[in-house]
């Protein structure tokens, strides 16, 4: 499969509108988004002074290179109140108003790139400043065009969106392996090897050629699984800086499973954007996305971090972990969880008050499977409770095994009265 073209173009600026309701004269919100680039690119073409290394502009300068594009991405309305405590930031455009504008930018350069949000202030009146272009401010020189693909290029690209939209066919995978190995590529014998089960050569021909085996995708060196020659799992930790080139690659789709260690804008990015068409398996996503933010419909087995409210629909297995179980009183209440074949949480060590409402919901929910932990002070689990059926097991602290016990006869006890639910 290839990468996607990672040539540079030319310098430019591009805005994605995201504002909040009552913001929305565009034409106004654009001169200060602007001024925020400019600003932000006329820093990053200073030169460093002595001892400012440890500051960001300066960490910037050292990891980006020569700036190719600057993309305001969004922008966040800071209100009154808070734009009045706050106090003044840079860039000052003409003027000052009571409501502030967080500019949140992404940042590419020849050697890298960066996510950065600049703070502007809101004038009241209609100036702004004049028209900025990024190659006025820090022209470079053009990139000469690719020249055209060659032959097996196209083919390789062909085979590859085959692959990707008939992913239960093996004859584009074969065929692109009969490429490969033509070119005397050895993820072909890789491709080969595991279509025909030789587990043991695949795996060698992984351990010695495999670290660039990403598909393009920017994902971990670790925890990566392939399947008849391909990526189907993985772990994702990086910015929505190192997504926004990639996320309409067809490789996507080839994911049945994925591991997230993502910042919210990234996770965003990736859930609304990218061809997940082929996940069931979401892992590590935090509760705030997972409540505003669809899921792939194909989702079935989602592990959550942090609060949630709703269990959606589609879900056969569901993790949650939490810091304290008292966070998700109104998950527990869902009749819906009764549904699932897997219903795992995991909360604090020593569970009290409100948690223990919590507890006792979960237990009348019955899934099919119910796991309940509790995370010690260095993240080791301290207890477990596993409930399938009529069957129980339970392992460690013995003080809240007494304390599950009574819940348990509670449920057992109140289920059996009329009108309780």
């Amino acid at each position: 499969m290839v990468d996607p073209d990672e040539s540079a173009t030319s310098a430019s600026l591009r805005f994605e509108w995201t504002l909040d309701a009552g913001w929305s004269e565009r034409s106004r919100f654009a001169a200060y988004h602007r001024a925020a680039a400019a600003w932000l690119a006329a820093k990053l073409r200073q030169p460093k002074v002595a001892g400012e290394r440890s500051t960001r502009l300066g960490a910037l300068r050292d990891e980006l290179g020569e700036l190719t594009t600057l993309t305001v991405t969004r922008s966040t309305n800071l209100g009154a109140s808070l734009g009045a405590a706050a106090g003044s930031y840079e860039p000052e455009v003409d003027g000052f108003g009571p409501p502030r504008l967080r500019v949140h930018l992404a940042v590419e350069g020849s050697a890298g790139a960066a996510d950065v949000a600049v703070r502007v202030n809101f004038p009241v009146g209609d100036h702004g400043p004049p028209e900025v272009t990024l190659a006025a401010i820090h022209p470079r020189p053009r990139t000469p065009p690719r020249p055209p693909p060659t032959d097996a290029e196209r083919a390789i690209l062909a085979l590859s969106s085959a692959i990707c939209t008939t992913p239960d066919d093996d004859a584009p995978r074969l065929q692109l392996a009969d490429l490969w190995l033509a070119q005397g590529e050895p993820r072909g014998a890789f491709v080969r090897a595991q279509i025909a089960g030789d587990e043991a050569t695949a795996q060698a021909l992984l351990d010695r050629h495999g670290r660039g085996w990403t598909d393009g995708l920017p994902v971990a060196v670790d925890h990566r699984v392939y399947r008849r020659g391909f990526l189907c799992e993985a772990r994702l930790a990086c910015a929505s800086a190192d997504l926004h080139p990639v996320i309409d690659s067809p490789a996507w789709a080839l994911l049945a499973a994925l591991d997230l260690h993502l910042d919210a804008e990234a996770e965003e990015v990736l859930l609304t954007r990218a061809p997940l068409g082929g996940l069931r398996r979401l892992t590590g996503v935090r509760g705030t996305t997972a409540e505003t933010t669809p899921l792939p419909p194909q989702v079935t087995h989602l592990h959550v971090r942090g609060d949630l409210l709703d269990c959606p629909a589609q879900l056969a297995a569901l993790e949650v972990e939490v810091h304290a179980f008292s966070r998700l009183l109104m998950l527990s209440r869902l009749r819906r969880l009764s549904e699932l074949a897997l219903l795992r949480v995991v909360g604090e060590a020593n569970p009290r008050g409100d948690s223990v409402t919590v507890l006792y919901w979960l237990l009348t929910r019955q899934p099919r499977r119910l796991v309940l932990a509790g995370r010690g002070v260095e993240g080791d689990e301290a207890w477990r409770l596993e409930v399938e059926g009529d069957v129980r097991c339970f392992t460690g602290d013995k003080q809240v095994g007494r304390r599950l016990r009574a819940l348990i006869e509670d449920v057992a006890r109140d289920s059996e009265s009329p009108g309780r639910g």
